[in-house]
């Protein structure tokens, strides 16, 4: 079994080791320090569910009510990583503004991981603010139990930071460690919120050449406004979601023209209009966010909530493109 010990050892030594992958300034190495510290994250948050655990266990042997909520517990025990930030929010090991920063940092690790998804511009800054919110995690952590063995094992990456071997039985060097570890990280520059500003600002310039695109070279559109809501209802019309909506209405329309209009009138659209003046104004709010929790919640809030409409129309302007390339050959004799 690890000691506790050997198990914050071992986090130093990862968090040490993701650290230099940030100071690299390279995406690749950027990405792998995200997956590192996201690691050492999840299993410290594990590590919090189990200390909870056993002292229900305890709790119960004694036949007293349990002093943790069990089912929140249990959650937290099994692969869910938005349930073991949960317990440790509901406890006071993580502010609300530090657990929704870890569950969009998971999130983007997620997409970094399993999607591919490169987050070119702010990959960098992600890691830097990952790793500040891990140290504060093992700052904050304080095990109830203590316990080490003779066959702990200290790399020189954690020995760095924790001193020499008669030290090693003792909290007080761990205490420094995290300390220290905050401070090389902090050393970092700050520039979280000008990147995810930048990143928002390449997004929105993106839709707006986009929809600008669409208006100009489709000879069937009318204005940005009109085209915002005419474009997501054809998208609509060959749906599941559409196909459901019609169906819970009993409607049935004789063609996709008629059922494209029938939806432009009474589906509930959640963007009506050009959405772009709306969303520069979203855009210089966060750059006037100071505090990086915000920020990033800001940043995440909006590409979440923009992502459908984004790509609805990416992809009808792809579609565009690709027919006036074709009409192109066609004269060229192709």
């Amino acid at each position: 079994m690890v000691t506790t010990f050997q198990f914050f050892a071992d986090a130093i030594d990862q968090v040490d080791l993701a650290l230099d992958q940030i100071a690299v300034s390279d995406r690749n190495f950027d990405r792998f320090a995200l997956l590192l510290i996201d690691n050492v994250v999840e299993l410290t948050l594990h590590k919090f569910a189990e200390d909870m655990d056993q002292e229900n266990k305890v709790y119960r042997y004694y036949k007293e009510s349990p002093q943790f909520d069990e089912q929140a517990v249990e959650r937290a025990l099994n692969n869910d990583f938005k349930a073991k930030v949960a317990l440790a929010s509901s406890l006071g090991l993580l502010s609300e503004a530090s657990a929704q920063s870890l569950r969009t940092l998971h999130a983007f690790r997620n997409t970094a991981y399993h999607r591919g998804v490169r987050h070119e511009g702010i990959l960098h800054s992600l890691a830097i603010f990952y790793a500040k919110n891990a140290c504060m995690l093992l700052r904050e952590y304080k095990p109830r139990v203590q316990s080490h063995g003779s066959d702990d094992s200290v790399s020189h990456r954690a020995r760095k930071y924790i001193g020499s071997s008669r030290e090693l039985f003792s909290a007080s060097p761990l205490e420094s460690a995290y300390v220290r570890l905050s401070e090389v990280a902090d050393a970092f520059e700050k520039r979280m919120i000008e990147d995810l500003a930048s990143d928002m600002e390449a997004t929105i310039d993106d839709f707006d050449g986009t929809l600008e695109f669409w208006v100009e070279n489709n000879p069937n559109a009318h204005s940005r406004d009109e085209e915002i809501i005419s474009v997501q209802a054809w998208h609509l019309a060959f749906s599941e979601e559409g196909r459901k909506f019609a169906s819970s209405r009993d409607y049935a329309a004789k063609n996709h023209f008629e059922l494209v209009q029938w939806f432009i009138e009474t589906f509930p659209w959640k963007v009506k209009s050009d959405p772009v003046v709306a969303w520069r104004k979203r855009l210089e709010s966060l750059r006037e966010e100071v505090d990086e929790h915000t920020a990033l919640r800001k940043y995440d809030a909006f590409m979440r909530q923009t992502a459908a409409l984004r790509g609805i129309f990416a992809e009808a302007a792809r579609r565009l493109d690709d027919d006036i390339q074709l009409q192109i050959d066609i004269m060229r004799g192709k």
